[in-house]
């Protein structure tokens, strides 16, 4: 089994990023703006087998639909991936901390809401 570390870490294999820069660019600053960009059409087509769910199969959840999810969700995985890479973030204390964070909103009662700080 692959820990999310070693994932992270192999994304390197496939990582291709704009070359044409100018001198003076930050590569990371372009390699994160590029990550931004790309991980909302990787999103939107997760949503889209949603969609076609309620659409195309009867408002039913499919084994087929599911393996469709499945790939979608594993090119959002990459670029989450990428994301922590670059910044040099390691992503099993981001889920730890974000549960922490969960956690205590649930106990405070402020679950539901909006805001960053409740």
């Amino acid at each position: 089994m692959t820990t999310l570390k070693d994932y992270m870490m192999a994304t390197d294999e496939t990582a291709i990023y704009p070359t044409e820069l100018p001198d003076d660019a930050d590569p990371r600053l372009v390699a994160l703006c590029y990550i931004m960009l790309k991980l909302p059409g990787e999103c939107a087509e997760l949503s889209e087998h949603i969609g076609k769910a309620m659409r195309d199969d009867g408002c039913r959840i499919t084994d087929e639909r599911v393996g469709k999810i499945r790939k979608e969700t594993g090119d959002v995985f990459w670029y989450l991936a990428r994301l922590c890479r670059e910044l040099g973030l390691d992503p099993e204390e981001i889920l730890a901390e974000n549960l922490d964070k969960l956690r205590s909103r649930k106990e405070r009662g402020t679950l539901k809401g909006s805001g960053d700080d409740r």
